[in-house]
């Protein structure tokens, strides 16, 4: 009867982990579509409260919705966020009294860079394209760029990183997106060991 009992409560515990895991995972990635959709919608503010505050000790609230409207309003350049899935979501780990979990994320967009169709001379205009897809190819990988030369838009395939960032490992999950050309700033907002594990 006690062995019994014992493995009762070891499955009972067992099962409870497994659980809390799905429950706190699932959080995360229905914040993440939230903040995701706001994000593409072009909704600043609303998308900035799902980055920790911690973030705009760096770069003021104010300073970093101007930005992003600025990039989504740029008449000069036809951007659109588009689909994304989560591939990968860590198991969390508590450093420093939170809780932090480590996404992977695919994101597709589209971008047109509207000045192409003021040039007329065809020679010039593909020689802009190429260099254009050569830069974009520098960020995202040759492979997840394409290029469609009769309309001049782009179709990026974008490989992100991100960290989720919880108070208290379960529900509020905040998101700072990883950026390697931003360690810097990334190592003032997250503890070394989360960095490390990108």
């Amino acid at each position: 009867m006690k062995i019994k009992l014992i493995s009762f409560a070891f499955i009972f515990v067992g099962l409870t982990s497994v659980c809390f895991a799905q429950d706190y995972k699932d959080n995360i990635r229905q914040r993440f579509d939230e903040f995701y959709k706001l994000t593409a919608a072009g909704k600043t503010e609303e998308s900035l409260e799902y980055i920790p505050d911690t973030f705009f000790n760096i770069i003021p609230k104010t300073q970093m919705a101007a930005a992003l409207k600025q990039v989504m309003n740029n008449k000069d350049i036809n951007y659109k966020i588009l689909d994304y899935k989560i591939t990968e979501i860590a198991d969390s780990k508590n450093v420093d009294d939170n809780y932090y979990s480590t996404l992977k994320y695919v994101s597709n967009l589209t971008m047109k860079f509207n000045d192409i169709d003021t040039i007329k001379n065809d020679g010039n205009k593909k020689a802009r394209l190429n260099l254009i897809k050569l830069s974009l190819a520098n960020t995202f990988g040759s492979d997840n760029v394409k290029l469609d030369e009769t309309t001049g838009m782009y179709s990026i395939t974008a490989h992100k990183k991100s960290c989720a960032v919880s108070k208290n490992g379960r529900t509020g999950w905040q998101f700072v997106n990883f950026e390697s050309r931003q360690r810097l700033i990334m190592e003032k907002i997250l503890p070394k060991e989360i960095i490390e594990s990108f």
